[in-house]
């Protein structure tokens, strides 16, 4: 545990290991030695469940099954304005061919397909546009 850096112990980000650094907490070793309420009140309750999984206590249980997903979705933003439809429906169907492609190697099913485009909500524009549509399977 003291050759392992604190930042790369699992679900402890950069942001924490500095947090972790200003109280002298460089290493695992020192990380599992760490009184348990000040690590909770530095890092919340995850960084508690870390430094209990150290210590022997299992927080986080081990999933020996993969869940499969209730979502798929495939979100892309443009490098440029779109203005014309037809690039629109093009890069529509490539994103829409992207999600099948996801939901193959999960052999999934859609019951639906929910298709949304709107302009960029950061970009200066004389008008906002923002539209969805759902698209529903008959086989479910």
């Amino acid at each position: 545990l003291e050759r392992t850096a604190v930042e790369d112990i699992w679900r402890i980000g950069k942001a924490s290991a500095l947090k972790l650094n200003d109280l002298g907490i460089y290493n695992a070793r020192q990380f599992r030695a760490a009184n348990h309420y000040d690590i909770r009140k530095l890092l919340t309750v995850t960084g508690a469940r870390v430094l209990m999984e150290l210590k022997g206590e299992v927080c986080f249980p081990f999933e020996t099954v993969a869940q499969t997903s209730k979502n798929i979705g495939y979100s892309r933003s443009f490098g440029n304005p779109v203005t014309d439809f037809f690039e629109l429906k093009n890069a529509l169907i490539y994103f829409l061919s992207q999600a099948c492609v996801r939901m193959r190697k999960q052999t999934l099913a859609a019951k639906n397909i929910v298709v949304q485009i709107g302009t960029d909500r950061f970009r200066p524009v004389p008008w906002k546009y923002s539209t969805s549509m759902i698209y529903k399977s008959a086989f479910h």
